[in-house]
């Protein structure tokens, strides 16, 4: 696999506090890679970095040969890289199909191309029954699978997940991670941002360990939960004891 993303030093303080401190890593093409870390780790600060919404303090971001580094959103949505957010925010009076187009009419010339690009990602999304549905009335398993329809419709290279199952049930959770893949296999690389570890391991090809806005750990999800840093500053006590 080449180097889609590269991050080198990245740095971001916010009133003194170090967010985020020289983290370096890379997202391989067509990689699932797993960002996990305690609250207050840096994960999110990384994702609004890379995104565009926090001017980084430091380091530089690679997008392929292209140098994307303190990029705003739009510019980074148009070199394809997308995000969702832990809180779904689609426009609530607005229908599925009308989210999906105001994403798509970012590449699109005109409505129709639009509209079309739309239906074929609210189809990968099975939600093709809930076109003229509004935002709003949408339970948060629908929600979260419009934010990726959102996100599909950019056209992206790489999309960042933010928590997207939280507020799921176990079978929930099951079809986002189905639906991960599905885009996967469309040939976009994954940055994963999720607490649920099984979830984490199942999917993922490998993952990174932030800790106090600095890099911790990265490798494949088997070396990593049996890395004794992971476990003292993530992972408790009980993963310890299952460990023996």
């Amino acid at each position: 696999m080449g180097t889609l993303l590269k991050v080198s030093n990245l740095k971001k303080s916010f009133g003194g506090v170090h967010a985020l401190k020289d983290v370096s890593f890379d997202l391989r093409d067509g990689e699932i890679l797993g960002l996990i870390g305690p609250n207050g780790s840096g994960k999110s600060t990384f994702v609004n970095t890379i995104a565009g919404l926090h001017q980084p303090d430091g380091g530089e971001v690679m997008l392929g040969e292209v140098n994307v580094t303190g990029l705003e959103p739009a510019i980074m949505a148009r070199h394809g890289v997308a995000r969702t957010f832990q809180s779904s925010r689609p426009f609530l009076n607005l229908t599925v199909l009308e989210n999906v187009v105001i994403a798509a009419l970012l590449h699109e010339k005109t409505t129709a191309a639009a509209e079309t690009l739309a239906i074929e990602c609210i189809e990968v999304a099975g939600l093709k029954d809930l076109l003229y549905a509004k935002a709003s009335s949408l339970p948060i398993e629908k929600r979260r699978r419009l934010d990726l329809c959102r996100t599909l419709a950019l056209k992206p290279k790489i999309i960042m997940l933010d928590e997207c199952l939280a507020g799921l049930n176990p079978r929930e959770m099951e079809e986002g991670l189905d639906l991960v893949r599905v885009l996967n296999k469309r040939g976009i690389a994954i940055i994963f941002i999720e607490h649920v570890m099984k979830a984490v391991v199942s999917l993922c090809h490998r993952i990174v360990v932030l800790n106090q806005g600095e890099l911790l750990a990265e490798g494949a999800p088997a070396d990593v939960m049996k890395n004794t840093k992971v476990i003292a500053a993530y992972l408790g006590e009980k993963y310890i004891h299952a460990g023996n």
